[in-house]
Parts: structure tokens; C-alpha cells; sequence
């Protein structure tokens, strides 16, 4: 809005130079986004220069001298002279043309100890403690955004009695508080906890005070609807247009959220106390329904405002404990409030006017319960239904209005949609609008009418069977519970039965002598959006740290490379602290984000979900995970992939054995040439058979035991439609990351097998699951030499194939095999297969990786690190010297020729290898002087990149250096 001002007022004629120069000053200079404030500073000092070379008798009707006063000392007051110093010494070079014999109005007195006349001589200055309290006071009393990151500096040096009256001074400008919790982060680090103890103190006592002037009952907020006339509203309209009140809560919310994105890294005594969560909530609240409030009264907030509540407020839902809170009975109207304000600031937002935010036809008729319906227990609240209609609204947009790239997108702002979308999911999962939020509006258009029950009045049965065999309303449905995740054990149990219900209810083998064509293409459909479902729900389980739940949670990684031992050393402590810092810069510049939707940099970046030994699920910064990640994966890229879960965490975590137990008792001596394959003290897997009360065990049993029986049927008259094979093949090779015994595994690789021996062999789209899916069962139960040899010939003859994404399975079937320690004999019959095919296609798309599938690329890479970093005998030097020039080649290329992710996938790669000390001298050279060559390029994250590889080139020649 302000930039298409500007440009307008940009061509308004040089004859109102004047009048647009006051306009610029007085309305738009103060603008708090640094770049609009330096458009309008340009753009004003073209005014004043046109002023300066009209005649002088021109340039005073438009700029009186009195005018020109009140702009300097405008200026000077509101401290914009000093940011704007250029502008500012124009005015006085025309006050000298106009006006010479006049001054410039003095510049204000602080209270700064150096300010102000009859100043002692700065060498006969003592800095004491008082000096120095006084130097805080005048910089950090001041209602200033500018200089905060100083200011919390100031602030963290002042001595620990002091520090608290200081902060909790109605004096002291609550700005600086966001800052002070960063700070004060990265002072814990160093075990000073005063900073943030302090800071989290006055944060939340004004949080407390802001609560206390509201109205002791809360009643919903409708923005929608028009506003009674009661004691409660006059107060509340009152309170939500005190200009102070709202500048404050904006500030209030963004210390709050600094908080809160920090508060799964600070000790358990600095989190939140909980006598604070009441006051926590009731703020979030209470600053949503004040920016709900001005969009109602037309006082159209700043973006960084509705960022900072709506940031607040998303990290608020994140939080377990502040969650249960509103999910609770106690807080239903607050509930109410939020999801009917979240709704209408997507509606001011996004909506343009004469627009819906739905259309008729997305709208569902209201079917909650009404008073006689609900249990005579349940409260009657006549907003409750709306409450629950809302939601489904809400449900609706994320597939339209919330959906990046969607045309109805591109109104909402990039850096507000996750935040949205992330609100939404977690308000729909409050008990209160959960069970009406699953359902599609269709089905109340068929005419089902359950009877609600519930301590609300708002829970309703599973959806019947026979509305689920519609395949639009079944496609609607598997996107809520993909969407939503479920609540509790209970809740996956009934959608787990649901989806089966919709299997079983129709049979999935056909007669062969059948011609109800149109009829079975419609049933092989919805069986296999069953498929895809029951999947999708039972991966949901290793989701983490909060299994169910995607608006906090991601789906858990074991990667398959192993910690770096010259990590461990002298030099590779110091190279993983430096390291560390050049990653989070990288992650920063350059993720995805997935799991990330705030804005705040750095306290959030892309951790890691992983198991560890002390707790059934954790986030791990990538500081500890360094260049562990798949090399393939996507920087921040949480969905799931194939490799999610290593052949060594499967055997680690459940105990499983590999078959090759004789051979691996000869080939002791070789254990250090060898890829380790002992287990580590303990496992990092807790427990796979239950994950959040589920029994994951029992659910992919039955999954493939059911696989097995439409994969295999008992007659030969029967068939498994080819579509619902391919699928079933596909979801078992998913759903074996659950598998928690041998036998499991050894049930699979049969009947891949057998079905391998059925099927033919030109089924592409079968091959490319099958493969892979093979390879794991193999990998798992140690590639021995009876199993070794026809996975073997089914990688190479994949290998062959001119179907792209079958020769991807087969990159992702070898990596699963690599893992599991290949036998001397089938690493030199598959081996060099591997190598030719590597260098032949690596070689052919080098210099144009752009035009070449993206995701063969990375696989390719991957393999061909995996191999040099664990095969390095069976590889040779030929063909790392061969893999390290192409890479080089593909670096040096521009940004066009070479994207992004290929780009970080072969820097990780070659870091990988440097440490793991598997290069020749030659190809370690050439690694300097390409890192050199590349941190000098235009693209910071890729420069980043580069210095990345640059200081591990370092770290590793220094070490080399003193133990040679």
C-alpha cells in the first residue's frame, strides 16, 4: 500500500514540491520498514533538491520558512534527523538559500551523561557504577525500536541487584525485551541465567497486567456480528481502543513469542510457571480479538503487527500444557473467540470486496446439536454451533485460500500462510470442534443426521461405511484425517477401523469372468484411497515428538550415515562449534522449513525429528546431526522418503539379527575396513511396538498379512486389480519401517518374491516399489549368499530399464543394501555394475543438471558418496578421482545449470568424505581450491555452502599436519 503510494506521489508536478515534502515527512518517514523509510528518504531529497534549483521566490511559496521549522524540529524530536542525516543537511543547505540568517532548531537534550552543556572533559570522567546505570537509563528508557540488539547489551551488563528494578521500571522501554531473550539464550550457553530469568520475570508480570484490566467473565467475540450495548462491551471497546494498550500488547506479543520459540532449549525452572499459563492464554486471546477489533473499526494494523500476534499465537497452540488449557471447559469461550477471529482476519485479509471466503457450494448446512438433541449434562450455548461451523470454513480454506500456489493465495502475504495454516490445525483439534471438524460437508448433504453427544453437544459418531464408498466424500475425508492427525489412542483406533471398514465392506479380488467395468474401476479406486489412508494413519504414528499431532510434529529420521569419528578429535570439536555456526546460517538462508512456521531466525531451525536412547522422541538441532542427514534429503525437508529409516537403526531397535552371523566371525580381523555393523551401548530406538499408547505392532501385522492375501490370492481364478498391487507394494514398503521382527521381514521378501515371479516383468510402475521394497527385506535380513544373487540380477537389469523412476527405486534399493555390508563376493559382482552406471550417467549430465531429473541426480550422488565413504577398496581411487571431478563440474556451474538442492547435496557430500578420510591427496587439493573458487560467489547461501567445505579443508589438513 505504502510503495504504490509512493509511486504515485512520485509524478505529482515539481510546481507542489512543497507540499509533497511535508507529506513524505509527516506521514510516511516514520514508517517502521526500514526500506520504505529509505524509498521515501530518496524520494524526499529529490523534493528538497528540486526546491534548491528553483528561484528563490518559487521555493518559499511552496516551503515557507516557518514550515521548514516545524519539519527540522519534527525531525530532531522524533530522532528520524539523525537516521536521516542526508535529508536533514539538504534542509539546512535550503534554510541557508532561503533564510540565511536564521539556525537550524538545536538538536534535543537526553539525559544521556555526555549530553547537554558545560560537560566536563571526557578524560576527567570516573565510568563508576553509577555513570554507567546512567548511561543505560538514557538509552534504554526511551520508547525507541532503534538500536534494540545494543540496548540488550547495555542491559545484560549491569549487575544482577540492579537488573531486575531496572527492567521492571515503568520507564524502561519493553522493546528491548524480545532482544534480552535472545541474549539471554545465548548466555545460558555460558550458565548465566540472570538475563533470562529476568527478562521471562518482567515479560510475564506484564502479561499479567495487561489480563487484569480486561472483564473478569469473558464472552465470545463475534467481529462478524453487531456489537451489544452492555456494561461488558462499552469496557471492552474502551480498553481495545486505547492507543497505548494496543502499542504495547504488539510489543508484548513479540517478547512473548522470543519466549516461547525458546523454550524447549532453556532448564525446566526457567519455563513457563504455571500460575502464568491462565495469563498466557488470556493474553493471546485478548491481542487477537484487539487486532480483530481495529480491522472492525477500520484501523488497519501494520503487517509486522499481525505477524507478531498471530506468531504469538501459533506458539501459544504449540505448547501442550497452554493448549490442554483452552481445550478445557474452563476456557470455552476463549476457544470461541479465537477461532471466530482467526476466521475474520483470513476473511479481511484474503477477501476482496463483493468476495466470499467460500463459495455456496463449499458450505456446509449447520448440523450440530440443537437444545432437545443434546445431553441434558451438555451446556446450551447458541455460539457453539456457530463455533463448530467456523471451523469447518476454516478446515475448507486450507485447500484454497491457505494453499501455496493456489489462486486464491496469492492475496495473503507468503510469510503469514504456514502461520495460518498451522492455527488451524491446532484450533480444530480442541475437543470442543474436533469430531464436526473430520466430517465433509457432504455427508450432511446426503441426509445423515446422528444424534451429537459429548460434553459439548458437538462429538459425533464414525461416518457410516456406506457414505465413505462415495469416492468424492471418502477423497474429503482421508484429507481431514491426514490434515487434523488424531487426538488419542482411542481416535485412531475408531479411524483405523473406519478405513478397514471401507476395505472389507467390498471385495478386493475380482472375477476374472466379470464385465461390470465401470463398476470395478470405481471400486479398485476407492480401495486404493484406502490404502493410501491406512498408511498415511499408521506412518502418523512414528511422527514425533508428539505422535498424531502434524501441526508440532515430523516424522521421525534415522539416517543412514554414521557419526564421523574425526568429529570426535581435537580439531573436530573446534570444526564442529565454527561448523555449527556457518549451519545455522545455511539453514537459515536456504531450508525448506517444513517444521518451522515462525518467522524467528535461528531459535528455530529445522530440528531434526530422531529417536534417541533417553526419551521415546526428540528434536535435535542439526549442530549434533552434522552432515549425518541423507545426503539425497532436502534441506528441511521433514515429509517422508524412502531410506526414512536406516538397515542398521531396524536391526538396533528391535533386535533383529542378520542372517550372516559365520560371516562375519571370519572376517573380525577386517572389522575396521570394514562398515561397522556392531550395535552401539544402546539402542536409538526406545520402543517400536507402541508409539503414544498405539500398538504399531499389531497394525502393520495385520497389514501384512493382508497384503499377502491380495498380493498372493488363495485361487487362481481370482485378481488383485494391477493399480491396487502397485499401491499395496508401495504401502509395504512404507509401512516395514514398523516392522519390529524378522519374521516380518522374512514374510515380505517372500512374497515380493513370489510376486516378482507372477507378475510381468514390463509393469514399470510396479517395478519402481517393488525393487526397493525387495532390496529393504533383503538388507534386513543380511543379504546372504542364497538371497544376495537375485537381488543382484534384479538391480542390474533395473539398471537397464529406460523407466526413470524404476531406475531411481533401483539407486534407493542399492542404498539399502549397501548398508547391510556387502559379502567380498556380491560387492564384486554388483559393485562395478553400480560404478558404470554412476560415472556413465553422472558424466553425461554434469554440465546440465537443470534439464535431468532432479531426484536421480541426488540418488545418484548419494550412492556414489555411500560407496566412496564405506567401499573404498572394492570402488577404487579411479572412481572417487572420477566422481570428484564431475562434482566440480557441477558446482562451477551457474545457478541455472546447477539448483540449489543438488548444489547443497554434493557440498554435504564431499564434506562427508573429507572427514571420513577417504580421499587421495589429489582429490583433497582439488576440494580446497573448488571451495575457494565457490565462497566467492554471488549467491550467499551457496557462498555460505562453500565456506562450509572451506573449514572442514582446513580443520582436516591442520590435523593431518600435526599427526603426520
Amino acid at each position: 500500500m505504502v510503495k504504490k503510494t509512493l509511486q504515485c506521489l512520485e509524478g505529482i508536478h515539481l510546481s507542489q514540491s512543497g507540499a509533497v515534502l511535508t507529506l513524505y515527512v509527516d506521514r510516511l518517514l516514520c514508517t517502521p520498514f526500514r526500506v520504505l523509510a529509505r524509498m521515501v528518504d530518496t524520494l524526499a531529497c529529490r523534493r528538497v533538491e528540486m526546491l534548491l534549483a528553483a528561484t528563490q521566490q518559487n521555493s518559499i511559496a511552496q516551503l515557507p520558512v516557518e514550515e521548514l521549522d516545524r519539519i527540522q524540529e519534527y525531525l530532531q524530536n522524533s530522532g528520524l534527523a539523525q537516521r536521516h542525516q542526508r535529508l536533514y543537511s539538504l534542509l539546512d543547505r535550503f534554510r541557508l538559500m532561503v533564510a540565511s540568517e536564521t539556525i537550524s532548531p538545536p538538536p534535543c537534550v537526553t539525559s544521556h551523561p555526555l549530553d547537554g552543556e558545560n560537560q566536563p572533559a571526557l578524560e576527567t570522567i570516573t565510568p563508576d557504577k553509577d555513570w554507567y546505570v546512567s548511561l543505560v537509563n538514557s538509552q534504554c528508557c526511551t520508547r525507541s525500536d532503534s538500536s534494540l540488539l545494543e540496548g540488550a547489551e547495555l542491559v545484560n551488563r549491569l549487575p544482577q541487584p540492579d537488573l531486575n528494578s531496572f527492567m521492571i521500571h515503568e520507564d524502561f522501554n519493553i522493546s528491548l525485551l524480545a532482544p534480552c531473550f535472545s541474549l539471554g539464550m545465548q548466555e545460558l550457553s555460558r550458565d548465566q541465567k540472570n538475563l533470562f530469568e529476568t527478562a521471562r520475570r518482567v515479560t510475564l508480570a506484564h502479561v499479567t497486567a495487561a489480563v487484569q484490566k480486561l472483564p473478569i467473565s469473558h464472552q465470545v467475540f463475534q467481529p462478524l456480528q453487531p456489537t451489544e450495548t452492555s456494561v461488558y462491551w462499552n469496557k471492552l471497546n474502551d480498553i481495545f481502543g486505547d492507543t497505548g494498550l494496543y502499542q504495547s500488547t504488539m510489543v508484548l506479543s513479540r517478547a512473548l513469542s522470543q519466549f516461547l520459540v525458546l523454550l524447549a532449549k532453556v532448564p525446566v525452572s526457567l519455563r513457563i510457571p504455571h500460575d502464568k499459563e491462565n495469563d498466557i492464554l488470556k493474553f493471546v486471546v485478548m491481542s487477537v480479538e484487539i487486532l480483530s477489533w481495529h480491522l472492525v473499526h477500520e484501523h488497519i494494523p501494520l503487517s509486522i503487527d499481525i505477524q507478531a500476534v498471530l506468531d504469538c499465537c501459533c506458539l501459544m497452540l504449540q505448547q501442550t500444557n497452554l493448549w490442554n488449557l483452552l481445550a478445557s471447559a474452563l476456557y470455552m469461550t476463549h476457544a470461541c473467540s479465537l477461532i471466530n477471529c482467526i476466521r475474520f482476519i483470513i476473511e479481511a485479509v484474503a477477501v476482496e470486496p463483493g468476495n466470499q471466503l467460500l463459495g455456496p457450494e463449499r458450505k456446509s448446512p449447520v448440523k450440530a446439536a440443537s437444545e432437545d438433541e443434546v445431553d441434558s449434562q451438555a451446556p446450551k450455548f447458541e455460539y457453539i454451533t456457530a463455533t463448530c461451523e467456523t471451523v469447518t470454513e476454516l478446515v475448507e480454506c486450507l485447500q484454497s485460500v491457505l494453499a501455496l500456489g493456489h489462486r486464491r493465495n496469492s492475496r495473503i502475504p507468503a510469510f503469514l500462510t504456514p502461520i495460518l495454516r498451522n492455527i488451524i490445525i491446532s484450533l480444530s483439534r480442541l475437543p470442543l470442534v474436533n469430531s464436526y471438524a473430520r466430517i465433509p460437508p457432504l455427508v450432511w448433504k446426503l441426509g445423515w443426521s446422528p444424534k451429537p453427544v459429548g460434553d459439548y453437544g458437538t462429538t459425533f459418531p464414525e461416518i457410516p461405511v456406506e457414505f465413505l464408498q462415495e469416492r468424492e466424500i471418502f477423497k474429503e475425508f482421508i484429507y481431514r484425517i491426514n490434515t487434523l492427525g488424531w487426538t488419542n489412542r482411542m481416535q485412531f483406533e475408531e479411524t483405523w477401523a473406519t478405513l478397514l471398514g471401507v476395505l472389507v465392506t467390498q471385495p478386493v479380488v475380482m472375477d476374472q469372468e466379470e464385465n461390470q467395468q465401470e463398476e470395478d474401476t470405481e471400486r479398485t479406486q476407492i480401495n486404493v484411497l484406502a490404502v493410501q489412508a491406512i498408511t498415511s494413519l499408521v506412518l502418523s504414528a512414528l511422527t514425533i515428538p508428539v505422535a498424531g499431532n502434524p501441526a508440532v510434529s515430523s516424522v521421525e529420521q534415522q539416517p543412514r550415515n554414521k557419526a564421523l569419528k574425526a568429529l570426535d578429535t581435537r580439531f573436530g570439536r573446534k570444526l564442529n562449534v565454527i561448523r555449527g555456526i556457518v549451519e545455522q546460517e545455511i539453514q537459515e538462508m536456504a531450508s525448506k522449513r517444513d517444521n518451522i512456521v515462525t518467522h524467528h531466525l535461528y531459535q528455530a531451525w529445522d530440528p531434526v525429528p530422531s529417536l534417541s536412547p533417553s526419551s521415546t522422541g526428540a528434536l535435535i538441532s542439526h549442530e549434533k546431526f552434522l552432515l549425518q542427514i541423507n545426503t539425497e534429503r532436502e534441506i528441511g525437508n521433514m515429509g517422508y522418503k524412502v531410506g526414512q529409516v536406516s538397515i542398521h537403526s531396524v536391526w538396533l531397535g528391535n533386535n533383529i539379527t542378520p542372517l550372516r552371523e559365520e560371516e562375519w566371525d571370519e572376517d573380525e580381523d577386517d572389522e575396521s575396513e570394514m562398515p561397522a555393523s556392531s550395535s552401539p551401548p544402546s539402542s536409538p530406538i526406545n520402543s517400536r511396538k507402541h508409539r503414544a499408547g498405539v500398538d504399531v505392532h499389531s497394525c502393520s501385522q495385520f497389514l501384512l498379512e493382508l497384503y499377502t492375501q491380495w498380493i498372493l490370492p488363495s485361487s487362481p481364478s481370482k485378481r488383485t486389480p494391477v493399480i491396487l498391487i502397485s499401491e499395496v507394494v508401495r504401502s509395504l514398503l512404507a509401512v516395514s519401517d514398523l516392522f519390529t521382527e524378522r519374521n516380518q521381514f522374512e514374510m515380505m521378501y517372500a512374497t515380493l518374491t513370489e510376486l516378482r515371479k507372477m507378475h510381468p516383468s514390463e509393469d514399470e510402475i510396479l517395478v519402481q516399489y517393488l525393487v526397493p521394497a525387495t532390496c529393504k527385506a533383503a538388507a534386513v535380513l543380511g543379504m546372504d549368499k542364497a538371497v544376495a544373487e537375485p537381488v543382484s540380477r534384479l538391480l542390474e537389469s533395473t539398471l537397464r530399464s529406460t523407466h526413470m523412476p524404476s531406475r531411481i527405486g533401483a539407486l534407493h534399493g542399492i542404498l539399502y543394501i549397501l548398508e547391510c555390508d556387502l559379502l567380498d563376493e556380491t560387492a564384486k559382482q554388483l559393485i562395478p555394475t553400480i560404478t558404470e552406471y554412476l560415472l556413465s550417467n553422472l558424466k553425461g549430465i554434469a554440465h546440465c543438471v537443470n534439464v535431468h531429473n532432479q531426484q536421480h541426480v541426488l540418488v545418484m550422488c548419494a550412492v556414489a558418496f555411500y560407496l566412496i565413504e564405506n567401499y573404498p577398496l572394492d570402488v577404487g581411487p579411479e572412481f572417487s578421482s572420477g566422481i570428484i571431478q564431475m562434482c566440480g563440474v557441477m558446482l562451477s556451474g551457474s545457478e541455472e545449470s546447477t539448483p540449489s538442492i543438488i548444489y547443497h547435496c554434493i557440498l554435504r557430500g564431499l564434506e562427508r568424505l573429507l572427514l571420513s578420510e577417504q580421499l587421495s591427496r589429489l582429490d583433497s587439493e582439488s576440494l580446497v581450491k573448488l571451495s575457494v573458487d565457490r565462497v566467492n560467489v554471488q549467491s550467499p547461501h551457496r557462498a555460505m555452502a562453500a565456506l562450509g567445505l572451506m573449514l572442514t579443508c582446513m580443520y582436516t589438513g591442520a590435523r593431518l599436519v600435526v599427526e603426520g
